[in-house]
């Protein structure tokens, strides 16, 4: 073998590059781009060529991001009914109608920059498929920056995680332009043939909805509770496509192509057609970034196999996030760049501490794998997690160290019986096998979940991530000085400083002011009216009570467990008052202002005041704009979410013929109030 390709600046190409990324965000871009390229002048002519290459990249980071910026929709379009025109990314079906990701290329028959926009209908038809062109009308709005209820980590965030900015609520029916490219007909193609193939394996419901997430990557037909338990335990990015679906994936395919190695040089056509295999696969999951570091990595380890040459794993992963941020700069600002390069790097530092003569050893190799895998993962990804999702489980090490003994064999069952089902075979000893250790490996993850203390839930301050990453920088110095027989106490020492105001910080930056009381009014197809006063929390339904608590606590899970210590809601009975709130009859007194309930069939059955601030209209109410008018005299109008279709443009119809300020409450953002 020859010597490693150490040689490559791959570490400071993939810092330049981040640094240039991170300017460009703040509005530097110029900044970066002419210090790069004067600091890389100076430093190449003094013979200084990897920081000159670092200064480079950090010229090119800046100009990357800047040119990948998304186009800006000018505002005089917001909430006008336009004709758009754009390529379907992503379709999936909801209770009420369909929620798409579109990238828009036509407004009003004029040619745009493509933008990516989320576009919710409401009428049930079939989906339209990924790669399709569409045109339809519908009504643009921007994705808030700030959530509008504090920890909510509903749609608008995962928009803006996404890269998504722009909503758009879509009128009449969704129409066909132009039909999938033959590229994307197959890619659409083979993944229902994937999809089919673990839905008709000899394997039950809930196993069956577990692999559709974790080999294809689709969690929509995951229950709730099953999504929840995965986060309790740590175990959540079993079901994120990742380095180990992948590995497990190439594993697979060399033993198919194993016939190859029989021939000295076999491996120069089996290498090759693993590569080509596993690139398949990232593109059929959607190229996400874990998928495509992977496979970079893997494909770069054997590269220098074919020319025999030593690969270095740290470079590898540099060389995979220059490659991302190249063609995606704004992935570096996403959760799943973050937690996959962190995982990775504390791997890299803590599986060095594993000695080289374990692995004569299979099975106890295994075993020593499976708990410091998920410990040095969950060290570079949990308070990442922790930041973005609220939560952080302190049983992890129990759940993962469970997870790792059978995921590895459930997820390869799992391929293997896909591939045999396609082929028209699905023998039922393989799908029995399966099962069980599919149900083992869910057990152990019910059964850690339903420990006492093992979910720690709050807001956790940015600033946590300073001593937080001297605390992994000097742990890997620590262990580098190990490796080589150099004093290691002093890194070490610093190390647990820098977790021990970690935790300080963790402690007393959880939770921020909060108000006294609040108001709020969900969205979507599922309206309440939610008050918290001090730590209780009550609201009015707008449909049946049981399902609308069920859906409402499901969408504020996050902020009725920091907020409140009695996470359940009930219903607020008539004639009390709760602090600045004060329910009489169908009215709700909201400190100086006055909302009325229209949640009957006609106006006669509820009781009329003299003036409203808001009419609220529920899906019972049967009458007309006019006669709520005549009745309260309200400011703005507001619909709830659950109201039909119909009827929601009768009444927007009929609010614009009175000169009334409508709100829809199925496509417009959660109306808050706050009193201090």
């Amino acid at each position: 073998m020859k010597a490693p390709l150490a040689s490559v600046p791959a570490a400071p190409a993939a810092v330049g590059i981040i640094g240039g990324i991170v300017l460009a965000q703040q509005g530097m871009w110029i900044v970066g781009a002419i210090f790069g390229a004067a600091a890389f002048v100076a430093l190449f002519f003094m013979h200084r060529h990897y920081a000159s290459f670092f200064a480079l990249m950090l010229c090119i980071g800046s100009l990357l991001a800047y040119a990948h910026q998304p186009w800006q929709i000018p505002e005089k379009l917001f909430g006008e009914r336009l004709q758009i025109s754009g390529q379907v990314l992503a379709a999936s079906e909801r209770d009420n109608g369909a929620s798409l990701i579109v990238e828009i290329r036509e407004i009003s028959q004029v040619k745009v920059p493509p933008v990516k926009a989320s576009v919710s209908t409401y009428r049930h038809e079939r989906l339209p498929e990924i790669g399709a062109k569409i045109t339809f009308k519908g009504k643009i709005s921007q994705v808030p920056i700030e959530p509008a209820i504090p920890y909510d980590a509903y749609h608008p965030a995962w928009l803006q995680r996404q890269g998504i900015n722009y909503t758009i609520t879509s009128y009449g029916a969704l129409k066909l332009q132009d039909q999938p490219s033959l590229w994307n007909r197959t890619i659409n193609q083979v993944r229902d043939a994937m999809w089919n193939g673990i839905a008709l394996s000899p394997i039950d419901g809930k196993c069956a909805s577990f692999l559709v997430a974790a080999i294809l990557g689709d969690r929509s037909f995951l229950l709730p509770t099953d999504k929840d338990a995965f986060r309790a335990t740590g175990t959540a990015h079993v079901l994120a496509l990742s380095g180990l679906h992948v590995g497990i994936i190439a594993s697979l395919l060399g033993w198919l192509v194993f016939p190859l190695g029989w021939h000295r040089r076999g491996f120069y056509i089996s290498l090759p057609i693993i590569m080509l295999l596993v690139w398949a696969y990232a593109v059929l999951t959607g190229m996400s970034a874990s998928v495509v570091r992977a496979a970079v990595m893997l494909s770069l380890a054997m590269i220098c196999t074919l020319f025999q040459r030593g690969s270095q794993p740290f470079n590898a992963l540099c060389v995979a996030a220059v490659i991302i941020l190249a063609f995606e700069p704004l992935q570096l600002f996403t959760p799943g760049f973050q937690l996959t390069f962190s995982a990775v790097i504390t791997l890299l530092i803590f599986v060095r501490l594993i000695p080289g003569k374990l692995q004569r050893r299979p099975i106890l190799y295994y075993c020593v794998m499976a708990i410091v895998v998920p410990v040095a993962a969950m060290l570079g990804t949990g308070l990442i997690s922790a930041y973005y999702f609220h939560i952080f489980p302190l049983w992890f090490l129990l759940a993962n160290v469970a997870v790792g003994l059978f995921v590895g064999p459930v997820l390869s069952i799992g391929f293997v019986l896909m591939l045999l089902t396609m082929a028209g075979w699905g023998p039922e000893w393989l799908g029995a096998i399966e099962n069980w250790l599919f149900h083992a490996m869910d057990w152990c993850i019910a059964w850690v979940g339903h420990l006492n203390g093992g979910l720690n839930t709050g807001y956790f301050s940015a600033w946590t991530f300073v001593p937080y990453t001297l605390m992994i920088v000097l742990l890997g110095l620590a262990v580098y000085r190990y490796k080589c027989e150099q004093p290691y106490s002093i890194p070490l020492s610093l190390a647990a400083a820098s977790l021990l105001i970690t935790i300080g910080i963790m402690s007393c930056c959880r939770v921020d002011n909060a108000p006294q009381a609040e108001l709020i009014i969900t969205n979507g197809s599922t309206s309440a009216i939610v008050l918290r006063v001090a730590d209780k929390p009550y609201f009015i339904p707008m449909s049946d009570p049981y399902q609308c608590k069920q859906n409402v606590e499901a969408r504020l899970k996050e902020y009725l467990a920091i907020r409140c210590d009695r996470a359940h809601l009930s219903i607020m009975p008539k004639g009390v008052e709760l602090g600045p709130f004060y329910r009489q009859g169908d009215n709700l007194i909201i400190g100086d202002k006055l909302m009325a309930i229209y949640n009957k069939a006609s106006v006669q059955e509820i009781n009329s005041c003299a003036e409203a601030d808001y009419a609220l209209i529920g899906p019972e109410f049967r009458g007309y704009v006019e006669d709520v008018v005549e009745s309260c005299h309200p400011d703005t109008l507001v619909l709830a979410g659950e109201i039909s279709p119909s009827r929601t443009r009768r009444f927007m119809r009929e609010a614009d013929e009175a000169g009334l300020p409508c709100i829809n409450l199925l496509s417009a953002e959660s109306f808050v109030r706050v009193f201090p």
